[in-house]
């Protein structure tokens, strides 16, 4: 599924995950840049990382299950000709 298949909401979710990718992604200069110490700072970005790594993976993996199941049930719901018959084409 590429970006032309998502939904509105589905391109949100991955917006958000993007966000929380990057904002991991700094969590190592901010943590050095501070001036914390070497154990605090270890700890934080121990904890940090990971968690917004899983995290933002998750919410990926989510968004796209979501559209996919989403998708799957629409096509299982039967459609309406023009003449007003159920399951016809």
């Amino acid at each position: 599924m590429d970006a032309a298949d998502s939904t509105p909401g589905g391109l949100k979710v991955k917006g958000i995950a993007a966000f929380v990718l990057y904002a991991g992604l700094l969590a190592p200069p901010v943590t050095t840049l501070s001036g914390m110490g070497p154990e605090a700072a270890e700890l934080v970005r121990m904890v940090l990382v990971p968690m917004t790594v899983f995290g933002g993976h998750g919410l990926i993996l989510g968004a796209t299950l979501c559209e996919r199941f989403n998708r799957r049930e629409a096509a299982n719901w039967p459609t309406v000709n023009s003449g007003g018959e159920v399951g016809g084409s």
